[in-house]
């Protein structure tokens, strides 16, 4: 078989992954509605986070997801859907949210086996839930967002002399607070600042570090040192501005919503739809004491 060299600008999606966290009441639903075509996939749990879109008059498309069977059916079925082109506007899948949709798998499966704490087969299905999950929608020819709340955490550096720290993250559990950030071409944080009475508040999405909350963006290295350390706030006139998909897409060097929403998707061929088994990991074997 002959290799076929390409070009990275050939290989490289026009799409993007965009890991978006916060505190509660950060602006990170609102954000994420100014996207090109949103469509939102919702855990029954954080479903009265849609009372946001809903004061701001939005007309979002929304699945709500109850139990662990369904975050998975949903997100294969709506992958498949969107790439057979049966979502003609969909260009933006936002997942709103990951921290209370985990939260929801993980007290099902502590229910089902009815034990205090997750064992090892457990948390082996739930890798395997969110793995399926990441992979399903990282496929799709359009945006991908995902939501989590925000945690600070005390970082021990293995080895030598260095000091613990102190470092903002995403709202993750197990193995996905690596799996998510990994396969993110964007780590955005979420901020709003309340600058006291008679004053409006400020939200804020930060492009770069700030303060122990981290921010990355994975692309060009020169336009990357060149952007802004954030999108919305005062400006230079004194006007707050809102952050938005646009001010993003300016910043990024990115299509227009408008251009997006009038660009037409490629349709791939779907793969059928196959149900999930359950986990069938082998028991994990004792050590036996001599």
């Amino acid at each position: 078989m002959a290799i076929k060299f390409m070009r990275p600008e050939e290989v490289a999606p026009i799409k993007s992954t965009t890991l978006l966290y916060g505190a509660a009441g950060s602006g990170k639903s609102t954000f994420a509605s100014t996207f090109p075509g949103p469509y939102y996939l919702v855990p029954k749990i954080s479903a009265n986070e849609m009372r946001t879109l809903q004061g701001l008059g939005f007309d979002a498309n929304v699945v709500l997801l109850e139990n662990h069977s369904e975050i998975y059916a949903t997100s294969i079925e709506l992958a498949q859907m969107v790439k057979a082109g049966k979502v003609p506007d969909c260009r933006t899948i936002v997942f709103d949210n990951l921290t209370s949709a985990q939260l929801m798998v993980e007290q099902e499966l502590l229910e089902r086996s009815g034990k205090k704490k997750l064992e090892w087969d457990d948390w082996n299905e739930f890798t395997r839930l969110w793995k399926d999950v990441l992979i399903a929608l990282h496929n799709v020819p359009v945006n991908v967002v995902w939501i989590t709340h925000s945690e600070i955490k005390e970082v021990k550096p293995k080895g030598g002399d260095y000091k613990p720290y102190d470092e903002g993250m995403p709202t993750l559990v197990g193995k996905s607070r690596r799996l998510f950030p990994s396969h993110a071409d964007l780590i955005l944080f979420c901020e709003c600042i309340d600058r006291g009475p008679g004053t409006d508040r400020e939200y804020f999405v930060r492009l770069k570090q700030t303060g122990v909350y981290s921010a990355r963006i994975r692309g060009n290295l020169e336009r990357s040192k060149k952007m802004p350390s954030y999108i919305g706030g005062m400006n230079k006139d004194g006007k707050i501005v809102d952050p938005t998909y646009d001010l993003l897409a300016k910043a990024m060097g990115w299509p227009s919503k408008e251009e997006v929403e009038n660009t037409e998707l490629p349709t791939i061929s779907p793969k059928p739809v196959l149900q999930r088994p359950v986990a069938t990991a082998p028991a994990r074997k004792r050590r036996i004491k001599r």
